[in-house]
């Protein structure tokens, strides 16, 4: 099986204690049960305090977070007492992807990095080079690709070119809708944030956010932000990680909308006063990573498409 990545990806190294948003903070932390198993296991001193803050939800294994939503594992400078003590190795499969995600199809992976992280994002936001995936790993184990799936990756090279070209962002997108026929909703700025308004919000500052453009006015819906290529870093960002799932949903249409209206809604935020990379990794922790904001957005988004 072939492994993709986009050619940013090796540039991305966790920083650490230098992040601003620590991935382990605010998040419940699960625990593989290969790593449960090894950690049960563990007699030593460091292995009782692990042991000691973990707990069973569902079935599942994971951290006892602190009252500050802070994993029990994350020390007063922000590094992680695991590493330290038992190194990177045993680390459970989440913290060890983090913020890595992997898309599987009948004869490859692709893999990428999440905007959640303030690392990822100012890498992805601020990358320089057009967008290319390259070969990193390949096992030699034959997969099986399907015809959805070829005619998939076809379409989906022919969108990656219109987003290399050298035209203004509004002409990009113009021929990527007209390519396949399909309109924005004829919604204005103050009804889109009604829409993320009425999803589950998960941080305050979100909150704010929102409610910071809804009360202000002449804000419009149709300009990309001001960094060189952020407009296209981010649309080609959220076509590769989400399109991919319409060959087995069919909410093409809903999934490319996503994209084009996650890159208007960001721009929005920005033409305020917030930073490109902020926005787009709050957004990217609010809507992508709640399934519930996600599939609600989609859905929506394919039914006004028909509708149309």
């Amino acid at each position: 099986m072939k492994v993709f990545a986009p050619n940013y990806y090796k540039k991305f190294s966790c920083i650490a204690d230098k992040c601003k948003h620590s991935c382990c903070i605010g998040w419940e932390i699960d625990i593989d049960d290969e790593t449960f198993e090894q950690y049960k296991n563990n007699n030593t001193e460091f292995g009782k305090k692990l042991n000691d803050n973990i707990i069973i939800n569902d079935d599942c294994a994971c951290f006892k977070l602190t009252d500050n939503d802070r994993c029990p594992f994350l020390n007063d400078n922000n590094l992680c007492e695991i590493i330290l003590n038992l190194g990177e190795h045993a680390l459970c499969q989440i913290c060890s992807d983090h913020p890595r995600f992997k898309i599987f199809y009948g004869d490859r992976v692709e893999i990428g990095l999440g905007l959640t992280c303030e690392e990822a994002a100012r890498i992805i936001v601020n990358e320089s080079e057009d967008f290319e995936l390259i070969e990193i790993d390949n096992d030699q184990e034959i997969g099986s690709i399907y015809n959805d799936e070829i005619e998939f990756f076809n379409i989906r090279s022919e969108i990656f070119k219109i987003i290399k070209c050298n035209d203004s962002f509004e002409s990009i997108i113009e021929k990527i809708l007209n390519k396949f026929n399909i309109k924005i909703p004829e919604m204005t700025i103050y009804e889109w944030i009604d829409i993320y308004l009425g999803l589950e919000r998960l941080d305050n500052a979100w909150s704010e956010m929102l409610n910071v453009l809804k009360n202000t006015d002449n804000i419009q819906f149709t300009l990309p932000c001001s960094y060189e290529k952020a407009p296209q870093n981010l649309l080609t960002y959220f076509i590769y990680r989400h399109l991919g799932e319409s060959v087995y949903d069919g909410n093409f249409n809903g999934r490319l909308l996503f994209a084009i209206i996650s890159c208007y809604m960001i721009s929005a935020i920005c033409s305020i006063g917030y930073s490109v990379e902020d926005v787009a990794r709050m957004y990217s922790s609010e809507i992508e990573y709640s399934d519930e904001n996600l599939d609600k957005l989609i859905d929506f988004l394919q039914n006004e498409s028909l509708e149309d």
